[in-house]
């Protein structure tokens, strides 16, 4: 509707380090699903409410080519919710900017704690469907920065 929309992204980032027949490589994957609202403020800009779910993953693989006996994988992943407010707004046909804070609630673990979470970002749409993105997304001891590509129907 004019007034709901459903947004999903996945994000993944990996880092690999190697030293003589040692081989490290951590993956981080985010997979994020969510309901937003909207409310007209004025003719160009909208406050926003959005609730979604996030599945954050991690995966780190070790091989030793020395000693193939001491090689293992292991991956893990916990589930969180995220609750957000903001404004978003279109200072020109091309041109969105938003920004929104919330809170994030994480499962109970030994690693990540729930946190405050803000988000500032913006699109160049190149046709009204497809647009460049970029925004910065702000935990208590994280952030996130993400480029990509955005599809909007």
């Amino acid at each position: 509707t004019d007034d709901l929309y459903v947004f999903g992204g996945y994000d993944r980032v990996s880092e690999s380090w190697s030293g003589g027949s040692e081989r490290l490589e951590v993956v981080i994957d985010q997979v994020e699903l969510g309901l937003g609202s909207r409310i007209a403020v004025s003719q160009s800009t909208d406050f926003v409410a959005e609730a979604s779910f996030l599945r954050l993953g991690a995966q780190l693989d070790y091989e030793d080519a020395a000693f193939p006996m001491d090689d293992f994988r292991v991956s893990d992943h916990l589930n969180a919710g995220k609750f957000v407010l903001g404004f978003r707004g279109k200072p020109s046909a091309r041109i969105e900017l938003w920004a929104k804070g919330g809170y994030v609630w994480v499962d109970d673990n030994l690693l990540i704690e729930s946190s405050m979470v803000g988000n500032v970002g913006g699109q160049f749409q190149f046709t009204p469907v497809w647009g460049l993105v970029g925004e910065a997304e702000f935990y208590e001891d994280l952030t996130f920065f993400r480029l990509g590509i955005r599809a909007q129907f």
